[in-house]
């Protein structure tokens, strides 16, 4: 209302006033009279300034983000609402582009059939074509629940993100089929398709030096939401959406829509777990036993691995069969039901293996809930399934590493020797496993490692396999050398996928079967490991460590030795709160040693459920 008094003085009462003044300062003989009536008059106009600078005062927000706007270089359209872009003519004008992006919840509009011949012409031309759709499987997505109640009403017997989840499907079919496979010309490059593990900001599709934007509410149809056009490469606009989408395409994306079977599993724990972050940041003592104890029996490995993080600690150093049974007791005492041989070195290697087993057998016998877990290179399974049921003693897995002639010292004839040897074992576990004579339920899985020297022969080593004996095993695991560049990386995790998805023997069980994650963890500037106590790592000294990475520091994480004092008082000790607050990405120097680490994979798997439920782990 005072603006508008405002307005009615300026058009009315103005000019009258001032043809008063006029009229006053004529008469020569009122000088008097003449003074008020100009004091009144700036008395006035001081008064109407007051009210424009007081305007202009609370409305400067508005101003300052109109001029900023315009400021924002690249931005040439403003569409109100998505569905007023018109997109055939918008892909139409190009040829032959060298560089696309597609970012999305599903785009299932993008790629229509009417649409795919002209992107496959796009790659059959050389172009370099990136997709990027919502993660299907993320359970704790704010976009898939929120954005799915908005599009139909949900059926009673489904959960409302499973409307979102489907279409986002429905989308990987049409790019697998009216697509990808489509892309085969001479300078053909097929599409990246990736998928976010964390909601998207905002759909991007860009085009060279085009690029149209739709920001993202919690709306359930995005053509109903606010749409930019933006030109030149080198504008502000364009650079702060392109680096956006390349910080999730780098630091948070997968190439399967299907989570690790293994991850969903141990999520399962997450408010328990939870409890562990807060002990961290309040430094108090964890009053509760490890999920799983790690004991490595020995440092000896017949191979010689380049990327071997132990290689450095060969040699024949052995846990003795009595020190094995004082761990072990000592473990299961404090409550740990899970216990994994594995090693700084094979552990089957170990001098004392069969006196190890033993005890393993009576104590399967004695503690029937109790499960065990063998980690091997494979090399020496078909000299020890012949004198131990390996199957009964490990009740929970054994996971095989693939031998590849690229990664260790032996060649040629030697190699192949060693590799006879190895699919020996291999093809006994596998049959003795199809025999199951005591109905246990061991996982028999198998570990690719993809490292800087076998990248040249990766896919076609997989390949093979598939061929001949991959389908048999009950899990499949794919992880990189932790050194591996990304850009060196995607290409070999986009072939492998399609390779996987492409067999008839994979397809059975994919979901739960197929554990695809060949790029490195991000790890943020100032990253902390508060996760560690879910595990306990035991050396052939006896000594404990709080992290499976501890070589990288193994003062700063080493809390005591369990042969020397009980492993009871050594975990819940101050030397514990002290190792655990130390455990930082300064200290741990996590970029190269734990970069492919499951825990530190399951700590961000856990922030993310923190962040989207807003869940307050300190009650």
């Amino acid at each position: 209302m005072k603006n508008y008094k405002v307005e009615k003085i300026i058009e009315k009462w103005i000019p009258s006033i001032f043809s008063l003044i006029v009229a006053v300062i004529s008469f020569n003989y009122l000088p008097i009279f003449q003074a008020i009536i100009l004091a009144i008059f700036i008395g006035i106009v001081l008064y109407l300034l007051i009210c424009i600078i007081v305007r202009i005062v609370k409305n400067q927000h508005k101003i300052y983000r109109f001029f900023q706007f315009r400021n924002i270089h690249g931005i040439t359209k403003f569409h109100s609402k998505r569905a007023e872009f018109k997109w055939g003519s918008f892909y139409n004008q190009y040829d032959s582009p060298h560089e696309i992006i597609f970012m999305g919840q599903s785009l299932n509009r993008a790629f229509s059939k009417e649409q795919t011949p002209l992107f496959t012409k796009w790659c059959n031309n050389g172009a370099s074509f990136r997709i990027l759709l919502l993660s299907p499987s993320n359970s704790y997505s704010q976009q898939l629940r929120f954005v799915s109640e908005g599009m139909i009403e949900a059926p009673a017997d489904s959960q409302p993100q499973s409307i979102l989840k489907n279409k986002i499907y429905s989308t990987i079919e049409k790019i697998e089929e009216n697509f990808i496979k489509k892309v085969n010309g001479p300078k053909s490059q097929k599409p990246y398709l990736r998928f976010s593990t964390v909601d998207l900001p905002f759909t991007l599709i860009m085009i060279d030096d085009d690029m149209v934007v739709t920001l993202y509410t919690t709306e359930a149809e995005a053509d109903e939401l606010p749409t930019f056009v933006i030109k030149d490469k080198n504008s502000l606009a364009y650079q702060c959406f392109k680096k956006e989408f390349e910080s999730i395409w780098e630091k948070h994306s997968v190439v399967t829509p299907y989570k690790d079977a293994i991850l969903t599993e141990s999520l399962k724990n997450w408010k328990d777990d939870l409890e562990l972050k807060k002990s961290y940041y309040d430094e108090e003592v964890v009053r509760k036993p490890p999920r799983q104890a790690i004991i490595f029996p020995t440092y000896r490995c017949s191979n010689s691995c380049g990327y071997c993080m132990y290689k450095e600690k060969k040699g024949n150093i052995n846990l003795s069969v009595t020190n094995f049974q004082d761990i072990l007791t000592q473990l299961i005492e404090y409550g740990i039901n899970y216990i994994e041989l594995s090693g700084g070195g094979e552990p089957l290697e170990t001098k004392h293996i069969d006196g190890i087993l033993d005890i393993i057998e009576s104590t399967r016998k004695s503690h029937p809930d109790i499960k065990f877990g063998l980690i091997t290179n494979g090399m020496l399974l078909e000299k020890i399934l012949k004198k131990h049921d390996l199957l009964y003693l490990f009740n929970d897995y054994i996971r095989v590493s693939r031998l590849n002639e690229a990664d260790i010292d032996e060649k040629n004839l030697l190699f192949k020797n060693k590799y006879e040897e190895w699919q020996k074992g291999i093809k006994l576990l596998l049959e003795e496993k199809k025999k199951n004579l005591h109905d246990e339920d061991t996982k028999i899985g198998i570990k690719y490692l993809l490292s800087s020297n076998n990248k040249g022969s990766f896919v076609k080593m997989v390949n093979e396999d598939i061929d001949s004996f991959l389908h048999e095993f009950d899990h499949v695991r794919f992880k990189s050398e932790r050194t591996m560049n990304s850009n060196e990386i995607y290409p070999i995790e986009q072939d492998i996928y399609r390779l996987l998805r492409a067999s008839e023997r994979m397809r059975i069980g994919f979901e739960a079967k197929v554990a695809l994650s060949l790029p490195n963890i991000y790890y943020p500037r100032n990253f902390k490991c508060w996760i560690s106590p879910v595990h306990v790592v035991i050396d052939p000294h006896g000594d404990a460590y709080i992290c499976c990475n501890y070589v990288s520091n193994p003062k700063e994480v080493k809390i005591g030795n369990v042969l020397k004092s009980s492993f009871k008082n050594i975990w819940e000790s101050e030397k514990h709160i002290e190792c655990r607050c130390n455990l930082s990405k300064e200290i741990c120097n996590c970029t190269n040693l734990c970069a492919n680490c499951r825990f530190a994979d399951l700590q961000f798997n856990y922030e993310h459920i923190i962040a989207t439920l807003g869940y307050n782990y300190t009650d």
